[in-house]
This record gives structure tokens, C-alpha cells and sequence, in this order.
């Protein structure tokens, strides 16, 4: 995780918390699936996270485009 300016390492079974307001995000950089829970409250969050969907017979979209997505919505 990136947590307000700080790198912060978790391994299976641990949390972080993020505070609202607080910039944040994450990444998975081992070779293993990893699988996550996010808690968000309150809720109404789910749609932000649809930035990367497309019709199945569009092109995939590049990271800039999904980028720009994200910043509209935020």
C-alpha cells in the first residue's frame, strides 16, 4: 500500500487502514495472486470502481484513458 506518502507492506492475514481524505492505493508487486477485502463506509463507493469496464467488443482501454476516468469520477 501507499498511505499519505508512506510505502506500507502487508502480508496474508494483516490490514491497513486508510483514513477518509487520506491518499491512498495499492499494488500487488509479488509473483503470487493475491486477494484482498476493502471495507468502505459509508457506502456508495462500488460505482467508482467500474473505471475500467468496456463492452466486450471495445478495445482495451489504454492506462491513460483509465486514468482520465478515475480523475472524472474522483
Amino acid at each position: 500500500f501507499w498511505l499519505d506518502g508512506q510505502r506500507v507492506v502487508r502480508r496474508a492475514g494483516e490490514s491497513v487502514f486508510a483514513p477518509r481524505m487520506v491518499p491512498h492505493t495499492f499494488k500487488n508487486c509479488s509473483s503470487q495472486t493475491a486477494e484482498m477485502l476493502v471495507i468502505c463506509t459509508p457506502g456508495g463507493i462500488g460505482d467508482f470502481f467500474r473505471y475500467g469496464e468496456y463492452p466486450p467488443d471495445a478495445a482495451v482501454p489504454t492506462d491513460e484513458e483509465l486514468v482520465a476516468r478515475i480523475m472524472t469520477m474522483a
